[in-house]
Protein backbone atom coordinates (compact mmCIF):
# COMPACT_ATOMS: atom_id res chain seq x y z
CA UNK A 1 0.00 0.00 0.00
CA UNK A 2 1.33 3.42 -0.95
CA UNK A 3 1.35 5.95 1.83
CA UNK A 4 0.58 9.58 1.27
CA UNK A 5 0.70 12.78 3.22
CA UNK A 6 -2.04 15.38 2.94
CA UNK A 7 -1.53 18.99 3.86
CA UNK A 8 -4.94 20.15 5.02
CA UNK A 9 -5.84 23.75 4.35
CA UNK A 10 -8.10 25.40 6.93
CA UNK A 11 -10.99 27.58 5.83
CA UNK A 12 -9.70 31.04 4.95
CA UNK A 13 -11.54 33.23 7.43
CA UNK A 14 -10.97 36.98 7.36
CA UNK A 15 -8.34 38.16 9.78
CA UNK A 16 -7.07 34.68 10.55
CA UNK A 17 -3.62 33.45 9.71
CA UNK A 18 -3.43 29.68 9.52
CA UNK A 19 -0.46 28.14 11.22
CA UNK A 20 0.44 25.35 8.89
CA UNK A 21 2.69 22.42 9.58
CA UNK A 22 4.03 20.86 6.40
CA UNK A 23 5.19 17.27 6.46
CA UNK A 24 7.35 15.89 3.72
CA UNK A 25 7.63 12.34 2.50
CA UNK A 26 10.58 10.84 0.73
CA UNK A 27 10.16 10.05 -2.91
CA UNK A 28 11.35 6.51 -2.33
CA UNK A 29 13.94 4.55 -4.20
CA UNK A 30 13.35 5.47 -7.84
CA UNK A 31 16.07 4.21 -10.16
CA UNK A 32 15.88 5.75 -13.61
CA UNK A 33 16.76 3.98 -16.85
CA UNK A 34 18.90 5.72 -19.47
CA UNK A 35 17.44 9.20 -20.05
CA UNK A 36 17.49 8.87 -23.83
CA UNK A 37 15.38 5.71 -23.71
CA UNK A 38 11.91 6.90 -22.75
CA UNK A 39 10.13 3.61 -23.43
CA UNK A 40 10.51 2.30 -19.87
CA UNK A 41 10.99 3.60 -16.35
CA UNK A 42 12.66 1.48 -13.69
CA UNK A 43 10.62 1.71 -10.47
CA UNK A 44 11.85 -0.22 -7.43
CA UNK A 45 13.91 -2.48 -9.64
CA UNK A 46 11.15 -3.34 -12.13
CA UNK A 47 10.66 -1.99 -15.64
CA UNK A 48 7.34 -0.19 -16.03
CA UNK A 49 6.16 0.71 -19.56
CA UNK A 50 5.34 4.34 -20.25
CA UNK A 51 1.70 5.37 -20.43
CA UNK A 52 0.66 4.72 -24.03
CA UNK A 53 -3.07 5.42 -23.81
CA UNK A 54 -4.40 8.88 -22.96
CA UNK A 55 -6.01 9.45 -19.59
CA UNK A 56 -9.69 10.48 -19.57
CA UNK A 57 -10.04 14.03 -20.88
CA UNK A 58 -12.69 15.04 -18.32
CA UNK A 59 -10.99 16.73 -15.36
CA UNK A 60 -13.84 18.79 -13.92
CA UNK A 61 -15.20 17.40 -10.64
CA UNK A 62 -18.00 19.95 -10.62
CA UNK A 63 -20.91 17.84 -11.86
CA UNK A 64 -23.61 19.77 -9.99
CA UNK A 65 -24.91 22.31 -12.51
CA UNK A 66 -26.98 24.01 -9.82
CA UNK A 67 -23.89 25.17 -7.97
CA UNK A 68 -23.50 28.93 -7.85
CA UNK A 69 -20.28 30.65 -8.87
CA UNK A 70 -19.67 31.28 -5.16
CA UNK A 71 -19.89 27.56 -4.33
CA UNK A 72 -17.63 26.75 -7.28
CA UNK A 73 -15.05 29.32 -6.16
CA UNK A 74 -15.11 28.07 -2.57
CA UNK A 75 -14.58 24.53 -3.82
CA UNK A 76 -11.49 25.63 -5.77
CA UNK A 77 -9.72 27.76 -3.15
CA UNK A 78 -10.31 25.78 0.07
CA UNK A 79 -8.57 22.66 -1.14
CA UNK A 80 -5.48 20.88 0.07
CA UNK A 81 -1.98 20.12 -1.11
CA UNK A 82 -1.22 16.40 -1.25
CA UNK A 83 2.10 14.61 -1.62
CA UNK A 84 1.93 10.99 -2.72
CA UNK A 85 4.50 8.60 -4.13
CA UNK A 86 1.79 7.07 -6.31
CA UNK A 87 0.95 10.46 -7.81
CA UNK A 88 4.57 11.16 -8.64
CA UNK A 89 4.89 7.80 -10.38
CA UNK A 90 1.63 8.35 -12.28
CA UNK A 91 2.47 11.86 -13.49
CA UNK A 92 6.14 11.29 -14.33
CA UNK A 93 6.24 7.63 -15.34
CA UNK A 94 6.52 8.56 -19.04
CA UNK A 95 8.94 11.42 -18.26
CA UNK A 96 12.08 9.63 -17.01
CA UNK A 97 14.26 12.70 -17.50
CA UNK A 98 12.06 14.79 -15.18
CA UNK A 99 11.76 11.94 -12.69
CA UNK A 100 15.54 11.60 -12.61
CA UNK A 101 15.87 15.31 -11.81
CA UNK A 102 13.28 15.07 -9.03
CA UNK A 103 15.09 12.14 -7.46
CA UNK A 104 18.46 13.87 -7.67
CA UNK A 105 17.20 17.22 -6.42
CA UNK A 106 15.60 15.62 -3.39
CA UNK A 107 18.87 13.88 -2.64
CA UNK A 108 20.81 17.12 -3.11
CA UNK A 109 18.52 18.89 -0.64
CA UNK A 110 19.85 16.45 1.98
CA UNK A 111 23.35 16.02 0.57
CA UNK A 112 24.50 19.35 -0.98
CA UNK A 113 27.58 17.75 -2.57
CA UNK A 114 25.35 15.70 -4.89
CA UNK A 115 25.81 16.57 -8.57
CA UNK A 116 22.61 16.64 -10.67
CA UNK A 117 22.20 16.69 -14.43
CA UNK A 118 19.71 19.10 -16.00
CA UNK A 119 18.01 18.57 -19.33
CA UNK A 120 18.88 21.41 -21.69
CA UNK A 121 16.60 20.18 -24.51
CA UNK A 122 13.20 20.14 -22.83
CA UNK A 123 11.33 21.43 -19.74
CA UNK A 124 13.55 20.92 -16.75
CA UNK A 125 13.15 21.32 -13.01
CA UNK A 126 16.63 22.85 -12.90
CA UNK A 127 16.10 25.68 -15.38
CA UNK A 128 14.64 29.14 -14.68
CA UNK A 129 11.04 29.93 -15.57
CA UNK A 130 10.28 33.57 -16.16
CA UNK A 131 11.82 35.87 -13.57
CA UNK A 132 12.91 33.48 -10.83
CA UNK A 133 16.32 31.89 -10.58
CA UNK A 134 15.67 28.42 -9.25
CA UNK A 135 18.87 26.51 -8.63
CA UNK A 136 19.54 22.83 -8.19
CA UNK A 137 18.88 21.75 -4.64
CA UNK A 138 16.46 24.55 -3.82
CA UNK A 139 14.39 23.75 -0.74
CA UNK A 140 11.27 23.97 -2.89
CA UNK A 141 12.06 20.61 -4.44
CA UNK A 142 11.49 18.81 -1.16
CA UNK A 143 7.78 18.91 -2.04
CA UNK A 144 8.09 18.80 -5.80
CA UNK A 145 5.52 16.02 -6.06
CA UNK A 146 2.72 17.86 -4.27
CA UNK A 147 -0.46 18.56 -6.20
CA UNK A 148 -3.63 20.47 -5.35
CA UNK A 149 -7.07 18.97 -4.78
CA UNK A 150 -10.28 20.97 -4.79
CA UNK A 151 -12.42 20.62 -1.69
CA UNK A 152 -15.69 19.84 -3.47
CA UNK A 153 -17.91 18.13 -0.89
CA UNK A 154 -15.43 15.32 -0.53
CA UNK A 155 -15.18 14.80 -4.30
CA UNK A 156 -11.43 15.12 -4.88
CA UNK A 157 -9.05 13.90 -7.55
CA UNK A 158 -6.00 11.97 -6.38
CA UNK A 159 -4.06 11.81 -9.65
CA UNK A 160 -2.58 14.99 -11.17
CA UNK A 161 -3.33 15.31 -14.87
CA UNK A 162 -1.27 18.14 -16.32
CA UNK A 163 -1.85 17.14 -19.96
CA UNK A 164 -5.61 17.09 -19.42
CA UNK A 165 -5.45 20.48 -17.72
CA UNK A 166 -3.83 22.00 -20.81
CA UNK A 167 -6.49 20.35 -22.96
CA UNK A 168 -9.25 21.78 -20.77
CA UNK A 169 -7.97 25.37 -20.61
CA UNK A 170 -7.59 25.38 -24.42
CA UNK A 171 -11.13 24.03 -24.75
CA UNK A 172 -12.40 26.83 -22.51
CA UNK A 173 -10.50 29.53 -24.43
CA UNK A 174 -11.50 28.12 -27.81
CA UNK A 175 -10.19 29.95 -30.87
CA UNK A 176 -9.93 33.19 -28.93
CA UNK A 177 -7.34 35.17 -26.94
CA UNK A 178 -6.89 34.90 -23.19
CA UNK A 179 -4.91 37.82 -21.75
CA UNK A 180 -2.96 37.65 -18.51
CA UNK A 181 -2.26 41.20 -17.34
CA UNK A 182 0.14 41.92 -14.50
CA UNK A 183 3.73 41.83 -13.28
CA UNK A 184 6.60 39.34 -13.47
CA UNK A 185 4.76 36.74 -11.37
CA UNK A 186 1.87 36.72 -13.84
CA UNK A 187 4.51 36.33 -16.56
CA UNK A 188 5.56 33.16 -14.77
CA UNK A 189 1.97 31.94 -14.94
CA UNK A 190 1.85 32.60 -18.69
CA UNK A 191 5.16 30.82 -19.22
CA UNK A 192 4.12 27.89 -17.03
CA UNK A 193 1.43 26.84 -19.50
CA UNK A 194 4.08 26.88 -22.22
CA UNK A 195 6.34 24.64 -20.12
CA UNK A 196 3.53 22.21 -19.28
CA UNK A 197 2.42 21.96 -22.92
CA UNK A 198 6.04 21.47 -24.02
CA UNK A 199 6.09 18.20 -22.05
CA UNK A 200 3.68 16.79 -24.65
CA UNK A 201 5.09 17.69 -28.10
CA UNK A 202 2.90 15.14 -29.87
CA UNK A 203 -0.24 16.76 -28.36
CA UNK A 204 0.45 20.50 -28.65
CA UNK A 205 2.33 22.79 -31.01
CA UNK A 206 3.36 26.30 -29.96
CA UNK A 207 4.21 29.54 -31.71
CA UNK A 208 5.81 31.94 -29.19
CA UNK A 209 6.54 35.58 -29.90
CA UNK A 210 7.85 38.44 -27.76
CA UNK A 211 7.18 41.93 -29.09
CA UNK A 212 8.73 44.88 -27.23
CA UNK A 213 6.96 48.16 -27.86
CA UNK A 214 8.75 51.48 -28.23
CA UNK A 215 8.14 53.60 -25.17
CA UNK A 216 9.64 56.82 -23.82
CA UNK A 217 8.05 56.51 -20.37
CA UNK A 218 9.56 54.69 -17.35
CA UNK A 219 9.60 50.90 -17.79
CA UNK A 220 6.75 50.41 -15.31
CA UNK A 221 4.55 52.99 -17.09
CA UNK A 222 4.55 51.22 -20.46
CA UNK A 223 2.71 48.13 -21.55
CA UNK A 224 5.77 47.58 -23.74
CA UNK A 225 6.26 43.87 -23.03
CA UNK A 226 3.88 41.66 -24.97
CA UNK A 227 4.35 37.91 -25.02
CA UNK A 228 2.07 35.72 -27.11
CA UNK A 229 1.83 31.94 -27.21
CA UNK A 230 -0.43 30.43 -29.85
CA UNK A 231 -1.05 26.79 -28.90
CA UNK A 232 -2.47 24.41 -31.49
CA UNK A 233 -4.03 21.11 -30.41
CA UNK A 234 -2.77 18.19 -32.51
CA UNK A 235 -5.06 15.38 -31.30
CA UNK A 236 -8.68 14.74 -30.40
CA UNK A 237 -11.86 16.64 -31.30
CA UNK A 238 -10.06 20.02 -31.21
CA UNK A 239 -7.29 18.88 -33.56
CA UNK A 240 -6.09 21.80 -35.65
CA UNK A 241 -7.73 24.47 -33.47
CA UNK A 242 -5.56 27.20 -31.93
CA UNK A 243 -5.85 29.32 -28.77
CA UNK A 244 -3.76 32.39 -27.96
CA UNK A 245 -2.41 33.24 -24.50
CA UNK A 246 -1.20 36.84 -24.33
CA UNK A 247 0.79 38.32 -21.42
CA UNK A 248 0.71 42.11 -21.07
CA UNK A 249 3.04 43.86 -18.61
CA UNK A 250 1.10 46.04 -16.17
CA UNK A 251 2.51 47.49 -12.93
CA UNK A 252 0.22 50.43 -12.24
CA UNK A 253 -2.75 52.32 -13.68
CA UNK A 254 -2.10 54.22 -16.89
CA UNK A 255 -5.20 54.98 -19.02
CA UNK A 256 -3.72 54.27 -22.44
CA UNK A 257 -3.03 50.64 -21.53
CA UNK A 258 -6.74 49.77 -21.34
CA UNK A 259 -7.24 50.54 -25.03
CA UNK A 260 -4.72 47.81 -25.83
CA UNK A 261 -6.48 45.34 -23.51
CA UNK A 262 -9.82 46.10 -25.11
CA UNK A 263 -8.51 45.60 -28.65
CA UNK A 264 -6.56 42.41 -27.86
CA UNK A 265 -8.47 40.33 -25.30
CA UNK A 266 -11.54 38.09 -25.31
CA UNK A 267 -10.95 36.70 -21.81
CA UNK A 268 -9.06 39.04 -19.49
CA UNK A 269 -7.36 37.95 -16.24
CA UNK A 270 -6.32 41.24 -14.64
CA UNK A 271 -4.24 42.39 -11.69
CA UNK A 272 -3.40 46.06 -11.12
CA UNK A 273 0.08 45.17 -9.89
CA UNK A 274 -0.88 44.80 -6.25
CA UNK A 275 2.53 43.47 -5.20
CA UNK A 276 3.92 46.90 -6.05
CA UNK A 277 1.68 48.87 -3.69
CA UNK A 278 2.84 47.06 -0.56
CA UNK A 279 4.41 49.66 1.68
CA UNK A 280 3.19 51.57 4.76
CA UNK A 281 1.07 53.95 2.66
CA UNK A 282 0.29 51.54 -0.22
CA UNK A 283 1.64 53.98 -2.78
CA UNK A 284 2.53 52.66 -6.24
CA UNK A 285 5.32 53.54 -8.65
CA UNK A 286 3.11 56.31 -10.08
CA UNK A 287 2.92 57.86 -6.58
CA UNK A 288 -0.82 57.14 -6.37
CA UNK A 289 -2.42 55.15 -3.59
CA UNK A 290 -3.83 51.73 -4.41
CA UNK A 291 -7.42 52.81 -3.68
CA UNK A 292 -7.17 55.82 -6.02
CA UNK A 293 -5.76 53.77 -8.89
CA UNK A 294 -8.58 51.22 -8.40
CA UNK A 295 -11.15 54.02 -8.72
CA UNK A 296 -9.81 54.73 -12.22
CA UNK A 297 -8.98 51.15 -13.25
CA UNK A 298 -12.17 49.26 -12.37
CA UNK A 299 -14.59 51.31 -14.54
CA UNK A 300 -12.20 50.88 -17.45
CA UNK A 301 -12.31 47.14 -16.95
CA UNK A 302 -16.11 47.43 -16.99
CA UNK A 303 -15.90 49.21 -20.36
CA UNK A 304 -13.91 46.29 -21.76
CA UNK A 305 -16.50 43.85 -20.40
CA UNK A 306 -19.31 45.91 -21.95
CA UNK A 307 -17.63 46.27 -25.34
CA UNK A 308 -18.95 44.26 -28.31
CA UNK A 309 -17.23 40.89 -28.82
CA UNK A 310 -14.17 40.96 -31.01
CA UNK A 311 -14.64 39.63 -34.54
CA UNK A 312 -15.49 35.94 -34.50
CA UNK A 313 -15.60 35.80 -30.70
CA UNK A 314 -18.31 35.44 -28.05
CA UNK A 315 -19.11 37.51 -24.96
CA UNK A 316 -16.09 39.04 -23.27
CA UNK A 317 -15.13 37.84 -19.80
CA UNK A 318 -13.18 40.14 -17.46
CA UNK A 319 -11.88 38.72 -14.18
CA UNK A 320 -10.08 40.61 -11.43
CA UNK A 321 -7.57 37.85 -10.82
CA UNK A 322 -5.66 38.51 -7.60
CA UNK A 323 -1.88 38.25 -7.83
CA UNK A 324 -0.12 35.25 -6.31
CA UNK A 325 1.11 35.87 -2.75
CA UNK A 326 4.57 36.72 -1.59
CA UNK A 327 5.93 34.66 1.30
CA UNK A 328 8.36 36.89 3.14
CA UNK A 329 8.08 36.62 6.96
CA UNK A 330 5.70 39.58 7.36
CA UNK A 331 1.97 39.90 8.07
CA UNK A 332 1.05 40.19 4.38
CA UNK A 333 4.02 38.28 2.99
CA UNK A 334 5.46 41.41 1.39
CA UNK A 335 9.15 42.29 1.30
CA UNK A 336 10.50 44.74 3.87
CA UNK A 337 14.06 45.91 4.40
CA UNK A 338 16.02 44.21 7.12
CA UNK A 339 14.19 40.88 7.00
CA UNK A 340 16.14 37.87 8.23
CA UNK A 341 14.87 34.39 7.57
CA UNK A 342 16.18 31.07 6.29
CA UNK A 343 12.99 30.18 4.43
CA UNK A 344 9.83 31.62 2.85
CA UNK A 345 6.82 31.38 5.15
CA UNK A 346 3.27 30.16 4.52
CA UNK A 347 1.04 33.24 4.54
CA UNK A 348 -2.46 34.57 4.55
CA UNK A 349 -3.14 36.55 1.39
CA UNK A 350 -2.54 40.28 1.58
CA UNK A 351 -5.65 41.18 3.54
CA UNK A 352 -5.57 44.95 3.04
CA UNK A 353 -5.13 44.85 -0.74
CA UNK A 354 -7.78 42.19 -1.36
CA UNK A 355 -10.25 43.98 0.89
CA UNK A 356 -9.55 47.27 -0.92
CA UNK A 357 -10.28 45.64 -4.30
CA UNK A 358 -13.59 44.27 -3.04
CA UNK A 359 -14.47 47.51 -1.26
CA UNK A 360 -13.88 49.46 -4.49
CA UNK A 361 -16.04 47.13 -6.58
CA UNK A 362 -18.87 47.17 -4.00
CA UNK A 363 -18.80 50.98 -3.71
CA UNK A 364 -18.79 51.48 -7.49
CA UNK A 365 -21.68 49.04 -7.79
CA UNK A 366 -23.62 51.03 -5.18
CA UNK A 367 -22.89 54.25 -7.08
CA UNK A 368 -24.21 52.64 -10.24
CA UNK A 369 -27.40 51.61 -8.46
CA UNK A 370 -27.92 55.13 -7.16
CA UNK A 371 -27.56 53.99 -3.54
CA UNK A 372 -24.76 56.51 -2.90
CA UNK A 373 -23.57 59.66 -4.70
CA UNK A 374 -19.94 59.17 -5.67
CA UNK A 375 -19.27 62.86 -6.25
CA UNK A 376 -20.12 63.54 -2.58
CA UNK A 377 -17.58 61.01 -1.27
CA UNK A 378 -14.17 62.24 -0.06
CA UNK A 379 -12.68 58.99 -1.41
CA UNK A 380 -13.99 55.69 -2.68
CA UNK A 381 -12.59 53.54 0.13
CA UNK A 382 -11.07 55.73 2.85
CA UNK A 383 -8.64 54.06 5.28
CA UNK A 384 -10.51 51.67 7.56
CA UNK A 385 -13.46 51.11 5.21
CA UNK A 386 -11.77 48.17 3.51
CA UNK A 387 -12.04 46.14 6.73
CA UNK A 388 -15.83 45.91 6.22
CA UNK A 389 -15.37 44.01 2.97
CA UNK A 390 -13.36 40.99 4.06
CA UNK A 391 -14.06 37.85 2.06
CA UNK A 392 -15.29 34.88 4.04
CA UNK A 393 -14.55 31.51 2.45
CA UNK A 394 -16.42 29.25 1.92
CA UNK A 395 -19.09 31.53 0.50
CA UNK A 396 -22.50 30.78 -1.02
CA UNK A 397 -23.26 34.33 -2.11
CA UNK A 398 -22.49 35.21 -5.73
CA UNK A 399 -22.37 38.90 -4.80
CA UNK A 400 -18.92 38.12 -3.40
CA UNK A 401 -17.69 37.33 -6.92
CA UNK A 402 -19.93 39.09 -9.49
CA UNK A 403 -20.14 42.89 -9.76
CA UNK A 404 -22.12 45.22 -12.05
CA UNK A 405 -19.87 48.26 -12.48
CA UNK A 406 -21.00 51.58 -14.06
CA UNK A 407 -18.91 52.65 -17.06
CA UNK A 408 -18.62 56.32 -16.06
CA UNK A 409 -19.20 56.78 -12.32
CA UNK A 410 -18.63 60.28 -10.94
CA UNK A 411 -15.22 60.73 -9.38
CA UNK A 412 -14.81 61.20 -5.66
CA UNK A 413 -12.96 64.23 -4.27
CA UNK A 414 -9.70 62.26 -4.23
CA UNK A 415 -10.31 61.11 -7.79
CA UNK A 416 -10.89 64.66 -8.99
CA UNK A 417 -7.73 65.78 -7.20
CA UNK A 418 -5.72 63.07 -9.00
CA UNK A 419 -6.76 64.47 -12.38
CA UNK A 420 -5.04 67.75 -11.41
CA UNK A 421 -2.08 66.07 -9.72
CA UNK A 422 1.44 66.49 -11.10
CA UNK A 423 2.15 62.84 -10.26
CA UNK A 424 1.06 61.56 -13.68
CA UNK A 425 1.34 62.46 -17.34
CA UNK A 426 -1.26 65.21 -17.01
CA UNK A 427 -2.15 65.60 -20.68
CA UNK A 428 -2.88 61.92 -21.24
CA UNK A 429 -4.85 61.53 -18.01
CA UNK A 430 -6.96 64.64 -18.62
CA UNK A 431 -7.65 63.64 -22.22
CA UNK A 432 -8.69 60.17 -21.12
CA UNK A 433 -10.98 61.50 -18.39
CA UNK A 434 -12.66 64.03 -20.66
CA UNK A 435 -13.14 61.45 -23.42
CA UNK A 436 -15.08 59.17 -21.10
CA UNK A 437 -17.00 61.81 -19.14
CA UNK A 438 -19.86 61.89 -21.64
CA UNK A 439 -23.52 60.93 -21.79
CA UNK A 440 -23.07 57.93 -24.12
CA UNK A 441 -21.80 55.82 -21.21
CA UNK A 442 -24.46 56.86 -18.70
CA UNK A 443 -26.66 54.06 -17.44
CA UNK A 444 -24.42 51.37 -18.88
CA UNK A 445 -22.71 48.65 -16.86
CA UNK A 446 -20.06 46.00 -17.32
CA UNK A 447 -19.92 42.71 -15.42
CA UNK A 448 -16.68 41.99 -13.57
CA UNK A 449 -15.81 38.71 -11.86
CA UNK A 450 -13.54 38.34 -8.85
CA UNK A 451 -11.34 35.27 -8.33
CA UNK A 452 -9.05 35.13 -5.24
CA UNK A 453 -6.32 33.10 -6.92
CA UNK A 454 -3.90 34.07 -4.17
CA UNK A 455 -5.63 31.63 -1.83
CA UNK A 456 -4.37 28.69 -3.90
CA UNK A 457 -0.72 29.41 -3.12
CA UNK A 458 -1.01 30.81 0.40
CA UNK A 459 0.57 27.74 1.98
CA UNK A 460 3.31 27.34 -0.60
CA UNK A 461 6.14 29.19 1.07
CA UNK A 462 8.26 26.22 -0.01
CA UNK A 463 7.76 27.01 -3.72
CA UNK A 464 10.34 29.81 -4.06
CA UNK A 465 13.97 29.84 -5.05
CA UNK A 466 15.25 30.82 -1.60
CA UNK A 467 14.61 33.14 1.33
CA UNK A 468 16.18 35.92 -0.78
CA UNK A 469 13.28 35.81 -3.25
CA UNK A 470 9.93 34.91 -1.70
CA UNK A 471 8.10 36.51 -4.64
CA UNK A 472 8.89 34.45 -7.74
CA UNK A 473 8.01 30.77 -7.95
CA UNK A 474 10.04 27.77 -9.07
CA UNK A 475 9.10 25.64 -12.06
CA UNK A 476 6.99 22.63 -11.12
CA UNK A 477 4.22 21.34 -13.42
CA UNK A 478 2.13 20.16 -10.47
CA UNK A 479 2.38 23.57 -8.77
CA UNK A 480 1.24 25.53 -11.83
CA UNK A 481 -1.26 22.87 -12.87
CA UNK A 482 -3.28 23.85 -9.81
CA UNK A 483 -3.89 27.43 -10.90
CA UNK A 484 -4.58 26.52 -14.54
CA UNK A 485 -6.97 23.78 -13.47
CA UNK A 486 -8.84 26.20 -11.19
CA UNK A 487 -8.86 28.83 -13.94
CA UNK A 488 -10.34 26.38 -16.45
CA UNK A 489 -13.12 25.39 -14.05
CA UNK A 490 -13.87 28.99 -13.01
CA UNK A 491 -14.10 30.36 -16.57
CA UNK A 492 -16.07 27.32 -17.70
CA UNK A 493 -18.62 28.01 -14.96
CA UNK A 494 -18.91 31.67 -16.03
CA UNK A 495 -19.45 30.62 -19.65
CA UNK A 496 -22.20 28.19 -18.66
CA UNK A 497 -23.90 30.91 -16.60
CA UNK A 498 -23.75 33.33 -19.55
CA UNK A 499 -25.12 30.70 -21.93
CA UNK A 500 -27.99 29.94 -19.53
CA UNK A 501 -28.93 33.64 -19.28
CA UNK A 502 -28.69 34.14 -23.06
CA UNK A 503 -30.98 31.17 -23.71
Amino acid sequence: MVSSTEIERPNMRAGCFGVLAIFFIALGTLLIDDEDNEAFVVVNGAQVPEVSEPLPEEILPLKNETWSLAETTSCLVTGRWVSSEADIQQEFRDKPGELAEISCLKKKAKEPSTECKCSEKKPSFCLPLGHQRCSIGSLSYSTVGMHYEENCSGNVKTVPRTRQTVTKILEVIGERTLCIVGDSVTLQMAKSLQHIAARYPSDFEMDIKETPKNCTLPWWGCMNAVRSNRITTLKGPRSGQSSTILWLKHYTFEPWEYEMMGSSCDILLYDLGSNHYKNPKHVGRDQHTFRNDLEFAIPRLARIADAPPRKGSSDRIVVYYTNFPQHFPTATGEYQKGLKSDYCHPTRFSQFLDNTIRCSMYKLQQIGRGEINGSHLPSLCPPGDEEKYSLNIPSKDDSDFIFKIPLNPPLTAEGRAEIKSPNHWEKEWTTDYEAHANSTLKGRFGTLYYFPTDLLFGTRGDAHVSAKDCTHYCWNPLLWEAVWRATAIYISKIQKNIARVDS
